[in-house]
């Protein structure tokens, strides 16, 4: 039976950069080498992307990096460029594992990228994830299905003072990112009355 080229895109740019390769690294280990051949690809914090020592990564948590990772989306695949030969080669990939967590992760950025190279990938599509990353729009959709939701309140940066007598919560509360994961940014505030959640 011929394998399954299967790519675990992981890191990214986000503040949960390091959550992210955390479960890269468990999702890594848990791919079956008899039905998959793994390629692991790293995005840095500046959004470059990798193709890095599986092995390394796997057991012992090092990124080594081999080759710089392009998309090329009229081949449906990837181009490689080795940093030590410069030699150009395509990656054809069956499916994608995408495991970058928060902004340009989970929000449907990558999934567009994915949508425009016509590979298959793991999770939600572009919409979906859009919708579902940010807390605000998520909350309204349940509400207007009937899904019980939390009581939440929503400030930006531009609400610098507000009557705390108004919100009507209790403490504590959580406050959370609008837009972001819920690994990163999260705070118990015991003194706080306000919530983004």
């Amino acid at each position: 039976m011929k394998k399954i080229n299967i790519a675990v895109i992981f890191g990214g740019e986000s503040p949960e950069h390091n959550v992210s390769l955390e479960s890269g690294r468990t999702i890594c280990r848990e791919i079956n080498s008899n039905i998959y051949n793994l390629f692991c690809i790293y995005i840095s914090r500046k959004g470059i992307w990798f193709l890095i020592d599986a092995k390394k990564f796997i057991n012992k948590n090092v990124i080594s990096e081999q080759a710089d990772v392009l998309p090329y989306p009229p081949k449906k695949s990837f181009f490689l460029c080795d940093k030590t030969n410069k030699k150009i080669s395509p990656l054809k990939i069956d499916v994608i594992f995408p495991v970058v967590h928060g902004t340009t992760g989970e929000d449907g950025v990558l999934q567009g990228v994915f949508e425009i190279l016509d590979i298959p990938y793991v999770g939600s599509g572009v919409s979906a994830s859009g919708c579902a990353i940010n807390k605000v729009i998520s909350k309204s959709m349940a509400r207007k299905e009937n899904i019980p939701c939390l009581k939440d309140f929503t400030l930006t940066k531009n609400d610098e003072s507000f009557d705390t007598a108004e919100l009507d919560i209790e403490l504590p509360v959580f406050v959370k990112p609008v837009s972001m994961g819920s690994s990163v940014g999260i705070t118990n505030r015991i003194n706080c009355p306000v919530v983004s959640s």
